[in-house]
């Protein structure tokens, strides 16, 4: 099993049970911050669905400076890529329980034993 709390600025992975170092290897695959551009020439490397959305948004701004009406088919589509990329990054919240539905003993799912 595995836990990833996502605390700022670092997050931390849980793994239970502890895997032998020797024997075994935990490969995670993160999202990373977006940074700041240095400059007009400088390479990104982001995700796919980043690129509709950048093409799709900056159609979207250029429009008025051209004296072009807004497109209803541009302003579709920049709002479906942002919120492509916001479920992509969008964190599931943590579950909380009703106090008065908790017990006192642990209970272990592998054995079906409570301690």
């Amino acid at each position: 099993m595995a836990f990833y709390d996502a605390a700022f600025p670092l997050g931390n992975l849980y793994i239970w049970p502890a895997p032998s170092a020797t024997n075994y290897q935990v490969h995670i695959t993160v999202k990373t911050q977006l940074t700041a551009f240095t400059n007009l020439t400088s390479t990104m490397n982001l995700p796919p669905e980043y690129q509709e959305a950048l093409l799709y948004n900056l159609a979207a701004r250029l429009r008025p400076m051209y004296g072009l009406q807004p497109e209803p088919t541009i302003t579709t589509m920049a709002m479906t890529s942002l919120n492509v990329i916001r479920n992509a990054n969008a964190q599931i919240p943590r579950l909380t329980i009703s106090p008065s539905l908790t017990r006192d003993s642990l209970y272990n799912v592998y054995s079906d034993q409570s301690y």
